[in-house]
């Protein structure tokens, strides 16, 4: 639920504040391109036999997009080169067509180095949602 100012307006809240809100913030971002955008889907299993959850999958064009947010020091910027890793797979393996990282927040670190990595995975592109809040490459 939203909230409202005292003249019963909705404040727009900032989807970088955390990362379940910047999840369903880039579904949203999609969904006027692709409307049949899903959230939270289900793909196939992962490497270890566990099932592989996308936070975004586009059934028109098969895509899947993974959304990352680092605000500040901590994990998400160290689990992006498995995740290129697992979209990689899975679109090779089961026939996705490409995939999407977005990238978001300020507290990245080793953003050089993930575009360095990033070159082994061809079926995966990192996107900055700072520079592309539109989201256009997807």
């Amino acid at each position: 639920m939203s909230e409202l100012t005292v003249w019963g307006e909705e404040i727009e809240s900032n989807p970088l504040h955390h990362w379940k809100g910047f999840e369903h913030h880039v579904c949203d971002v999609l969904k006027p391109k692709y409307p049949n955008a899903q959230e939270q889907k289900s793909i196939g299993p992962k490497v270890n036999g566990r099932k592989h959850v996308v936070d975004v999958y586009i059934p028109e064009t098969r895509t899947l997009v993974s959304v990352k947010l680092q605000n500040v020091g901590g994990t998400a910027e160290e689990k992006c080169p498995y995740e290129m890793f697992t979209l990689q797979r899975a679109c090779k393996k089961y026939g996705y067509s490409h995939a999407y990282i977005v990238l978001g927040g300020n507290g990245w670190t080793i953003k050089k180095d993930l575009y360095k990595i990033n070159k082994l995975y061809s079926h995966v592109t990192l996107v900055e949602y700072e520079d592309d809040k539109n989201l256009s490459l997807i």
